[in-house]
């Protein structure tokens, strides 16, 4: 396994602007700016089934991972495109690369896929961009295009990889409040959550990048994307449902960690 990769709130270049709609066509009440709001229960939703959203950043930014949260792309879509560019007109590509939608979860949902830019592009320099724009415009989704969430920006990775990563599903019955630090989150009826668990071990020179880590997770209470294992095709978006966990030493110079991670909304039941 890889080590697992995060994109802290602060670095989620998705949110920095609100994102203009180039191509295709809203439905009323969901703006191109619920697609990078921190709550993938309130999702862009297009009268269309093509669509281009552009991203002006006001200075370049080093993009490592982009992610699709709670969305209805169809799997193995080809028509999808992510776009760096040098100009204010989107052309003089950076990086132009093609996401790929994974099958549905056994559950019936969509899966939420991630782009690995480190991998497809090694040098940070060549991933670094001014204006994104994301588009689905080559050929049609299957049905009005919903994105709950869409990430992108600079990634901070944990010393080791997950020794251990396990989930377990939890389902609410009736409706369901909760607060997570300063925020305040609604559940309805039917809404399914799911809550990971990640054990990893590190040596006492590597403890202090993640305290770094956690530093900037615990000062903003905001959502933020983890990607488990940067060689395989899933994210979530979620909180740390507790500080991360020391379980005391294992070793001479290491010890072991758990990061405790709850997903933030699956939706309802299809």
């Amino acid at each position: 396994m890889a080590a697992p990769v995060i994109i802290v709130p602060q670095e989620n270049w998705a949110t920095l602007v609100a994102p203009t709609l180039s191509t295709g066509a809203i439905a009323t009440n969901h703006t191109p700016a619920m697609i990078a709001d921190g709550s993938p229960g309130s999702q862009m939703l297009t009268t269309s089934l093509q669509i281009e959203l552009r991203w002006d950043l006001l200075a370049a930014k080093q993009v490592d991972y982009l992610t699709h949260h709670h969305h209805n792309l169809d799997p193995g879509h080809t028509g999808i495109r992510f776009r760096g560019s040098t100009t204010s007109g989107h052309t003089g590509n950076v990086w132009n690369l093609t996401p790929v939608i994974p099958a549905k979860d056994t559950d019936g949902f969509s899966v939420d896929s991630q782009v690995n830019l480190v991998t497809a592009i090694p040098v940070a320099g060549d991933r670094t961009a001014r204006y994104v724009s994301w588009l689905l415009g080559t050929t049609n989704n299957s049905a009005n295009i919903s994105i709950g969430e869409l990430t992108f920006g600079k990634s901070r990775s944990l010393p080791r990889e997950f020794s251990r990563f396990v989930g377990e599903a939890i389902e609410y019955f009736g409706k369901k409040h909760k607060t997570n630090g300063g925020s305040t989150l609604s559940y309805s009826r039917g809404t399914k959550l799911r809550r990971f668990t990640g054990e990893f071990v590190v040596h006492d020179s590597e403890f202090q990048a993640v305290k770094d880590i956690w530093d900037y997770l615990h000062g903003a209470f905001k959502p933020f994307t983890l990607i488990p294992n940067p060689v395989h095709n899933i994210a979530y978006f979620g909180f740390a449902i507790e500080p991360i966990l020391d379980l005391g030493r294992v070793g001479p110079r290491t010890r072991k960690l758990v990061l405790r991670f709850e997903e933030q909304g699956r939706g309802l039941v299809p």
